[in-house]
């Protein structure tokens, strides 16, 4: 288990004693601290000091995707799993992770290749080769305010109908390689690596590591990709055994100067493929992919940060649809997907304002554009995107005042949200 540390220590300890209180006992756990000034690393040593499966390293500051490649090639064990200094996980995740593929408590050692199955906890068929990953769900955390929500990585038609288990939990379900699973669903939901654990032959024979880019920003990106994109076997557990902490102000999510990683991450999973023609057939995802980014990127930001970051997006948007036309079709199913892609392309102002109206009311406005009984917009809806573009993107001149308040106008007596000529740029862009 590798823990990697960056002045985590509010948030720490917690973490740590939710691996050490593992009901599956034999494990190592690497704690890399990447240049702590908190002293976060004491939290660690003092851990280390009563219980010798604490390995704790030390390095100078070389960010997140260095940080966890050393964990990865310091790692003796068979599965390697990542969890974040300020999360912490329920304590039989790793005894049910393994009990879903049939890996008993006494079955870690000998050949890789293939497990038996000790003790299970979970029904589970004969021995079989040992899956490259298995994955669960976790849970998004707010603990300051007792919130908690349930994220299901895992739809029913992914675990299959002969999922093992009953009940809300959703159950085991069948091996499958992510890849050719449902067109590569998989590869496009929420990069949750800290959910999984990872047979470390599989990464070490296919070369998975981590791109060692500064800081905290994204890494677990191209690392998701290339993982579900290579990997032969993964069993899904279809409930949640992570706490996913989401209201720390010090994580880096939350850290808006490193929001443009995202386009060095995207341009590594160009590379990736390009390296890999095999995966050709994955290249539609990866648009798509990059624009759902975006949009999540945008809504965290705060609003200073949100000019430069949408002007970067669309620029490098515009450049892919340059080099590659056939991208278009990527989004041939998404259609309020391909409008928002249009409008990010042309104009990031009217972009911005369009997050922040409702989007139920935005759908209809797109489905009855261009049609003769399209009825007028609710007069609110006017209001707030006027008020959103105001507020959002802040005119840098009275020409784009001018030039804003004249849209509000005609999404408010008209009941649109893009003109006829602005969908015909977008049109015209193909």
């Amino acid at each position: 288990m590798i823990v990697p540390v960056f002045n985590a220590r509010q948030h720490l300890r917690q973490c740590l004693d939710s691996i050490i209180d593992q009901t599956w006992t034999d494990f190592e756990l690497i704690v890399i601290d990447d240049g702590s000034t908190d002293g976060s690393c004491t939290i660690t040593a003092d851990l280390a000091g009563q219980d010798d499966r604490i390995q704790l390293l030390h390095q100078a500051n070389r960010g997140y995707g260095a940080t966890m490649n050393r964990g990865i090639d310091s790692a003796r064990g068979r599965y390697v799993a990542i969890v974040e200094a300020d999360d912490w996980i329920e304590s039989t995740m790793f005894a049910e992770l393994l009990a879903a593929a049939g890996i008993g408590q006494q079955t870690m050692t000998g050949n890789d290749q293939s497990v038996s199955q000790t003790e299970p906890i979970l029904e589970a068929d004969q021995p079989s080769p040992a899956p490259d990953i298995i994955k669960a769900e976790f849970y998004l955390e707010w603990p300051d305010s007792g919130r908690q929500q349930r994220y299901h990585f895992f739809s029913s038609t992914d675990l299959g109908p002969h999922r093992r288990g009953h009940g809300w939990a959703g159950g085991v379900g069948q091996t499958l390689r992510p890849r050719d699973h449902r067109g590569g669903v998989l590869l496009r939901r929420k990069p949750s690596i800290w959910s999984a654990i990872y047979r470390c032959q599989f990464l070490d024979d296919q070369q998975i590591r981590f791109n060692e880019t500064p800081g905290a920003a994204f890494q677990d990106t191209s690392f998701n990709f290339e993982t579900l994109a290579l990997a032969e076997s993964l069993i899904p557990v279809g409930w949640p055994l992570v706490h996913y902490r989401q209201d720390n102000p010090t994580s880096s999510i939350n850290n808006p100067s490193s929001s443009n990683a995202i386009f060095t991450e995207y341009a590594r999973i160009d590379r990736f493929l390009a390296d890999h023609p095999a995966l050709e057939a994955l290249k539609h995802l990866v648009t798509p992919m990059l624009y759902d980014t975006c949009v999540w990127n945008f809504d965290r930001l705060p609003a200073e940060y949100r000019r430069s970051f949408l002007d970067q997006a669309s620029q490098i948007l515009r450049q892919r649809l340059s080099a590659d036309r056939s991208i278009w079709s990527d989004f041939s199913t998404m259609p309020a997907k391909l409008t928002g892609l249009r409008m990010l392309m042309i104009d990031p102002a009217t972009w911005a304002a369009w997050r922040e109206i409702d989007h139920p009311e935005l759908n209809t406005a797109i489905a009855l554009q261009g049609k003769p009984s399209s009825p007028a917009l609710p007069s609110s809806l006017g209001h707030r995107l006027k008020a959103g573009l105001r507020r959002v993107w802040p005119p840098s001149s009275a020409a784009f005042r001018a030039r804003f308040d004249q849209l509000s106008r005609q999404i408010e007596v008209q009941g649109r949200l893009l003109d006829q000529l602005l969908l015909s740029q977008g049109d015209s862009q193909r």
